[in-house]
């Protein structure tokens, strides 16, 4: 956290953004200890994987707007009803949440499909919390469904990879990590890791807020469940 910090002071926005920064325009670094090469062995690429995925972690709990999380835990604990939209990789992260939220009382919906996001928010309304998910910020139909959700005064949160994007224009609440990656495959692995956590502690946090009626009906669901497995 003092690295980080330090980095933010002298103009950085954390250490990954230091160390980017070093190597292109200062070290000129040509090849970089954490990129994967043919040459590497399944236990190497064990180690990168984990290594690059514990560093990133540790930059993203330095740099998630903890009163952005405290915004949209209030928001889903008062919806009515929470649709979510989200195209490519991060498609698989919206079925998560919808499963993730089911599971704390609240309805949810899942839109992958770009017409559809559209059709769907126009029925939104002011009950309502729309989660837009993209890691780029620039998916044009989940920027345009989220913009109608907005006019139909639903509360709109975007879950994306940086602040400024298009798709913060949109959006009531902002939750974005503003990481540099520095990995092959980042733009999968390193936008999921983050995508994953921020709806993992959207999820505890709404729990927390509901504990007594979402427990129960998580009991309920786990049960309905459970009788639809072999025994």
């Amino acid at each position: 956290a003092t690295i980080v910090r330090f980095c933010r002071t002298i103009g950085f926005r954390g250490f990954m953004d230091f160390k980017y920064q070093m190597e292109r325009n200062v070290l000129y670094v040509i090849e970089n200890e954490q990129q994967i090469v043919p040459s590497d062995s399944i236990s190497t690429i064990r180690n990168k994987i984990i290594q690059y995925s514990i560093g990133l972690l540790e930059e993203f709990r330095s740099a998630l707007d903890e009163n952005a999380l405290e915004l949209a835990c209030a928001a889903l604990t008062k919806a009515k009803r929470v649709m979510i939209f989200a195209e490519g990789g991060s498609a698989s992260m919206a079925h998560y949440a919808k499963s993730s939220l089911v599971h704390t009382g609240i309805y949810c919906s899942v839109e992958t499909d770009a017409s559809l996001q559209i059709m769907a928010a126009e029925f939104a309304s002011s009950d309502d919390v729309v989660i837009g998910i993209t890691h780029s910020g620039r998916i044009i139909s989940t920027i345009e469904a989220l913009s109608i959700a907005h006019k139909r005064n639903a509360t709109t949160i975007a879950i994306t990879g940086t602040h400024g994007t298009p798709v913060c224009k949109e959006a009531d609440i902002v939750i974005a990590c503003d990481i540099n990656h520095q990995f092959d495959l980042s733009d999968f692995q390193g936008s999921r890791l983050e995508e994953f956590c921020v709806l993992s502690i959207l999820q505890l946090g709404v729990l927390m807020r509901t504990y007594d009626t979402a427990s129960e009906i998580a009991q309920r669901v786990s049960s309905s469940v459970e009788a639809r497995r072999v025994k």
